[in-house]
């Protein structure tokens, strides 16, 4: 029975700094190094218990406060790395807590004994539950009690705004600090949060050994702790528990295979991510889980608004001219390298326009929406909106001034679904500040909602509103990128290919989609390459050519420009001129 109790500890502690990997992993990080939080949780709750004699309950909170600061501390230079670069530097912070503990001296004498932590001898004395006549029962319900309330937490986060932007993070982090997301923010509360799961762990590791030493941390129990949310899967908190079960419960069980032991667990994992690259519960399955046990989709019954209207409050900040015109752009250049991408572009766009944006395959149009987003900075020159200038400003400040965006090459969360998608661009709208994301406003709740269904209805996406985006068609993906870039409600839409890769019938749905944004007298900037369709809809066409503009005007006049007709793709005169230019 001691030896089942031991295992279940094992399994329930390691449990927790595999949850703190799997959140990471969650918001698109890879880390190598959460041992090293499970290591100071350990160490700082032995030093609060048998160092100054506090109880248990507080030890564990210090250890997973402190754990969860260094998190923060950790992730404040590294969480602007991305892919191998911070999965290296999260590796060597891991192996340097562990070369750290092997030089920490902090020895106290209780009783005429020294305590504390003794450097690479390591650290005993930690006999909390024995002088308090824990039982080993009692101590494994208090490891699964903690472990229970961690998974709690985590379902509830899964069901909140917080729980969808870490996923949009994790999936794609231009296309969340579109939807006016602190990327960089939201990451560090990841670190933190995952500190702190790990940090609380390690405290109940501490005190269920009793010794602790700086080789118990290695680099093998951070890649096992990662491993676990791979091969359980990232669409739950309960995959990396599937996978502490796995490893540590299933093959322990099976003590004949105990030297074969790391080859079997290493072939488990290569085959998984083969076959099942995002674990045994990814978020196709869990999706098609919960989907079987709820009822279908019921769009609350609301009459239909204009495009422009928003069921929801949106603050924007007033305009600092009322005279100037809602976006300036003024002499703005770019270059990569040696490459001039923009020349010296001026451009003015009033209230209420609808401008065309036009000009042979890299002619620098999505350089522009690039800019104007804050993707990349010009080289110089000045762009204002709403008589601000945004130049140097990050993503997610720019369109919470009011602008949303689409992209030539999609950018949906393909692990959402439709509904979801939508929803995310509602996280936080203009003038919402950063603290309304983890509150809960009923009425406000409700109104947005009711918006995501409507611009559902608008574009023909209701009935598909449960579907994974990643499982929808070209045509109905350009319009799910449209309903979340309408469900920003912004002042200016940038549009860029909308009907890029479509066949006839569905441009000319999203081209009866266009007449009606218009119509509701949306300002928008629209990059397409269907002539026929931008004379159509575009009050002003610019043209641009190897990145100068050659021609501005109303589209009559854009089409009998000889420079247009010589540049634009090489066509002919009554090509351009007919509009049936590509």
């Amino acid at each position: 029975m001691d030896y089942l109790y031991s295992v279940m500890a094992n399994m329930g502690m390691i449990a927790f700094v595999a949850l703190s990997a799997y959140l990471l992993l969650v918001v698109g990080q890879i880390s190598f190094g959460q041992q090293g939080f499970f290591a100071i949780g350990a160490y700082v709750a032995g030093i609060c218990t048998a160092v100054w004699q506090l109880p248990l309950s507080l030890a564990i909170l210090a250890a997973a406060a402190v754990a969860g600061l260094a998190g923060v501390m950790l992730g404040l230079p590294t969480l602007r790395l991305r892919g191998l670069y911070f999965a290296i530097s999260t590796l060597a912070f891991g192996e340097m807590v562990r070369l750290l503990l092997n030089l920490f001296h902090y020895r106290v004498d209780i009783d005429g004994e020294a305590v504390g932590p003794e450097g690479a001898e390591g650290f005993r004395g930690i006999r909390y539950i024995f002088e308090n006549d824990v039982s080993q029962l009692d101590y494994v319900l208090l490891i699964y009690g903690l472990l229970g309330a961690v998974l709690a937490g985590f379902f509830v986060l899964e069901h909140t705004r917080l729980g969808s932007i870490f996923r949009m993070i994790g999936e794609d982090e231009l296309a969340a600090s579109m939807q006016g997301i602190d990327v960089t923010a939201f990451k560090l509360l990841a670190a933190a949060l995952a500190g702190f799961i790990a940090g609380e762990g390690g405290a109940l590791f501490a005190h269920f050994t009793t010794y602790l030493e700086p080789k118990n941390f290695g680099v093998m129990l951070g890649v096992h702790s990662l491993v676990y949310g791979l091969i359980g899967g990232l669409g739950t908190a309960l995959g990396p528990l599937v996978g502490v079960a796995i490893d540590i419960g299933l093959l322990e069980s099976l003590r004949w295979l105990s030297q074969y032991r790391m080859i079997v667990f290493g072939g488990l994992v290569a085959v998984l991510l083969i076959f099942r690259h995002r674990g045994l519960l990814d978020e196709e399955l869990v999706h098609r889980l919960r989907a079987s046990r709820r009822p279908g989709l019921d769009p609350p019954d609301t009459p239909g608004r204009p495009v422009s209207q928003s069921a929801a409050a949106v603050s924007y900040p007033p305009p600092t001219a009322t005279e100037a015109p809602m976006l300036a752009i003024d002499g703005i250049t770019m270059k990569f390298g040696a490459n001039l991408v923009l020349n010296d572009l001026n451009l003015e766009v009033a209230s209420g326009q609808a401008v065309g944006l036009i000009g042979p395959n890299g002619a620098g149009k999505t350089t522009v929406f690039n800019i104007l987003t804050g993707v990349i900075p010009p080289s110089a020159g000045s762009i204002r909106f709403q008589g601000r200038e945004i130049v140097g400003r990050p993503t997610h400040d720019i369109v919470q001034l009011g602008l949303a965006r689409t992209f030539q090459n999609l950018r949906l969360f393909k692990r959402m679904t439709v509904f979801d998608n939508v929803w995310s661009a509602q996280h936080r709208l203009p003038g919402m500040p950063v603290w309304r994301i983890v509150g809960h406003d009923r009425v406000a709740e409700r109104a947005r909602r009711a918006r995501v269904y409507e611009l559902l209805e608008l574009t023909g996406l209701l009935d598909k509103a449960d579907v994974l985006a990643k499982n929808l068609p070209l045509g109905e993906s350009r319009r799910l990128e449209l309903a979340r870039a309408l469900a920003r409600e912004p002042q200016l839409l940038l549009l860029d290919e909308p009907t890029g890769g479509m066949i006839p019938r569905e441009t000319d749905e999203m081209k009866r989609l266009l007449e009606g944004v218009i119509a509701s007298g949306k300002t928008l900037i629209l990059i397409e390459h269907k002539m026929d369709m931008i004379m159509e809809l575009c009050d002003r066409i610019v043209v641009l050519n190897f990145g100068e503009k050659i021609c501005e005007g109303p589209p009559g006049v854009v089409q009998a420009d000889p420079k247009v007709i010589e540049a634009y793709m090489g066509l002919e005169n009554d090509a351009v001129a007919d509009g049936r230019g590509t």
